[in-house]
């Protein structure tokens, strides 16, 4: 078995392990990686530039493979199963927090699919992607919905929202202040 390198061979199969061009992977943004998970964690590669995305090497992968298993973020540890129990050949995709070297949190879309060897050892192929920008800006959003939401429920002002066709969609609990108004009289369909 190589690291880093086209091909190598499984150890207990001699079954051939056909991993990205090194150059290619390299050049990447994603984490390319394979991995065994049974018999046991065993990473048969993992692209250089993963130290980028979590700051841990691919050598650190290649000697601890329970590395993986502490950098989850506990509240997903129970999504890692899905490594185990998804159908071979069946594309899947999973969203994980990780703890980075450095300690902040990381959130990585896998997009992996997995395949058994003739020796019954069970493998992982995937790409990881670093979504923890997109995960800021969809809880800065929650946020802001929240916060907008509390003060237009809260205000005396009557406010509303409506779509391109001018039919409310919302409208403010306060219209109920105007005499012979409730908020689902106005809302459009």
């Amino acid at each position: 078995m190589t690291h880093g390198g086209i091909e190598g061979y499984d150890e207990l199969s001699s079954v051939p392990v056909v991993t990205p061009p090194p150059l290619l992977a390299e050049q990447l943004a994603d984490v390319v990686y394979v991995a065994t998970f049974e018999p046991k964690v065993l990473f048969e590669y993992v692209s250089a530039n993963v130290v980028d995305m979590i700051g841990w090497t691919a050598e650190d992968h290649y000697r601890d493979p329970d590395l993986v298993r502490r950098s989850v973020d506990p509240r997903d540890a129970d999504q890692l199963a899905l490594f185990m129990t998804a159908r071979i050949g069946q594309p899947f995709s999973v969203t994980l927090r990780w703890q980075h070297r450095d300690g902040r949190t990381v959130w990585l879309q896998h997009h992996v699919v997995t395949s058994l060897r003739s020796d019954g050892s069970l493998v992982a192929h995937g790409i990881a992607h670093d979504v923890t920008s997109v995960k800021i800006v969809e809880k800065h959003l929650t946020d802001t919905e929240r916060l907008y939401r509390l003060v237009s429920e809260h205000t005396s002002d009557v406010v509303f929202q409506s779509d391109e066709h001018g039919v409310l969609r919302w409208i403010s609990p306060s219209v109920s202040q105007t005499p012979g108004w409730r908020p689902v009289d106005l809302v459009g369909p």
